[in-house]
């Protein structure tokens, strides 16, 4: 099963259970893959949104990841 993406002019794809992705065509390895977890899609988030070209941040006060635009 693949999880495909498109933002900020890249393609990413994710493959469920493998540690293997592909971000605009070349192989990227994934320190923890996409899964299926209960019915939904859940893939790794910081890998996602920095090949994405987000920046991301770990809040630990509240204990999620946020958007982080230094200003």
């Amino acid at each position: 099963m693949l999880v495909t993406t498109v933002g900020a002019g890249v393609t990413l794809k994710l493959y469920i259970d493998s540690k293997t992705a592909l971000v605009d065509g070349k192989e990227v390895t994934l320190e923890v893959p996409a899964a299926i977890e209960n019915g939904s899609t859940v893939v790794p988030v910081r890998f996602v949104s920095e090949a994405l070209k987000a920046t991301v941040k770990w809040d630990g006060d509240t204990e999620a990841v946020v958007n982080y635009e230094e200003k």
